[in-house]
């Protein structure tokens, strides 16, 4: 039992070393062809939302839970891609 923990023990920080040592920082590119501008904002209270069973086209059973407490921000934008 002892050694077992040290081998998780001593995977645990192999693990955490590896992954501090090979982080690197990830630069992203300019934003080319897409614009978005917002269509309304709206504020609205508590919502509690539940769809328990939904049987869809291909008979599978859909899921839906939405809960929130408080005031929340409602943002409606329209984004718009180039093609290509």
């Amino acid at each position: 039992m002892r050694r077992k923990l040290m081998l998780v023990v001593l995977f645990g920080a192999a693990i955490t070393i590896s992954t501090l040592y090979l982080a690197k920082k990830a630069w992203a590119t300019a934003s080319v062809g897409f614009s978005s501008s917002t269509v309304g904002v709206g504020r609205f209270g508590d919502i509690d939302v539940a769809n328990t069973l939904a049987l869809g086209k291909a008979g599978t059973v859909w899921l839906s839970e939405q809960r929130s407490q408080g005031l929340s921000d409602l943002y409606v934008v329209s984004n718009t891609w180039q093609p290509g």
